[in-house]
């Protein structure tokens, strides 16, 4: 279980703060085939044949306006998150699910880093350019991954829907 604030990560921290040390500390292994079902849901809206094609757009587009090497909706958000990190003295490894993971170039001492602020404002002008550009590239992506998620959650529904039942029951008797 992570214990230090890099191993929690934002999201991580965040939750304790608003709901205590204890969230999410119960047990639920007994669920995890659930958990494993849901992570693979995700993935393959991305994989969708519905989609290969929208993303192929999306990343000849992007090319196009200057932003080369992105295969992967998340990519330009990661980039600007990594180049960022980087001059505050921090390391991003983002993980095959998506989740990121810090880890500081003190080794945790805390040593806080001020960025350059030259080199901030370099990368705040990339990261409006590549968000305007990313935004202008999707063209009918959002529309079409809503319609490929909505339709695989459904599926997932009726696939999983006791243990969806037995999970949430075991919630609200607060386990």
């Amino acid at each position: 279980m992570p214990s230090t604030p890099e191993e929690k990560g934002c999201y991580g921290v965040a939750q304790e703060e608003v709901y205590g040390p204890q969230f999410g500390m119960s047990d639920n292994s007994e669920f995890q085939d659930l958990f494993d079902a849901q992570s693979l849901l995700y993935e393959q809206v991305e994989k969708d044949p519905a989609l290969v094609d929208t993303i192929k757009a999306w990343t000849s587009c992007l090319e196009g306006k200057g932003y080369p090497g992105f295969q992967k909706m998340p990519e330009p958000r990661n980039d600007v998150e990594t180049k960022a990190a980087a001059l505050r003295g921090y390391t991003i490894t983002v993980g095959a699910d998506g989740s990121t993971m810090y880890s500081s170039a003190d080794g945790g001492n805390g040593a806080e880093v001020v960025p350059d602020p030259g080199k901030m404002a370099e990368l705040k002008k990339y990261e409006i350019e590549l968000a305007l550009a990313d935004y202008d590239c999707q063209g009918d992506y959002r529309n079409k991954s809503d319609e490929v998620r909505i339709a695989l959650e459904k599926q997932f529904i009726i696939d999983h829907q006791a243990e969806l039942d037995k999970f949430r029951d075991a919630q609200n008797a607060g386990r």
